[in-house]
C-alpha cells in the first residue's frame, strides 16, 4: 500500500514524487467526509481502520489542515496556545474550513516569503 495523489498538480514535491492515480470519484473524504468529485485533487493513503487496512482518499485541503491545523491554531487562538477560541471558523462546513486554513497559510507564506 503507498500513498498517491489524484487531480491536479498542485505544486508540492509529493506530486513529484508519488503516483498520480484517477480521480476517485464518489470516494468520501476521510476528514470532511464529503465524496470526491470528478474535479477535486488530493490524496489517497494507507489507513488502518477498525476494519482493517485500507486506503484512505482526502481533498488536498482537507490534507493540508491535519498538517497545517486550523485556522484558530494557525493564529494561536486555540487552547494549543493557552486561548479559548474555537479551532474552526464557526458556521463552516469542514471542507470549508479546511480551505479557510489553506487558504490563511498561503497568505501568511506570500507575506513573508513573496509569491
Amino acid at each position: 500500500m503507498s500513498a498517491c495523489w489524484f487531480g491536479r498538480h498542485w505544486g508540492a514535491p509529493f506530486c513529484d514524487s508519488t503516483p498520480q492515480i484517477p480521480v476517485p470519484v464518489g470516494e468520501t473524504c476521510l476528514w470532511c467526509e464529503e465524496p470526491i468529485a470528478a474535479e477535486d485533487s488530493g490524496v489517497r493513503m494507507p489507513h488502518l481502520s477498525l476494519q482493517g487496512p485500507r486506503y484512505a482518499y482526502q481533498h488536498v485541503e482537507c490534507f493540508l489542515r491535519s498538517i497545517l491545523g486550523s485556522v484558530g491554531h494557525q493564529l494561536e487562538l486555540c487552547a494549543c496556545f493557552g486561548g479559548d477560541e474555537m479551532c474552526e471558523p464557526p458556521g463552516m462546513s469542514r471542507r470549508e474550513a479546511a480551505r479557510a486554513a489553506c487558504d490563511l497559510a498561503q497568505s501568511r507564506w506570500r507575506q513573508r516569503y513573496g509569491s
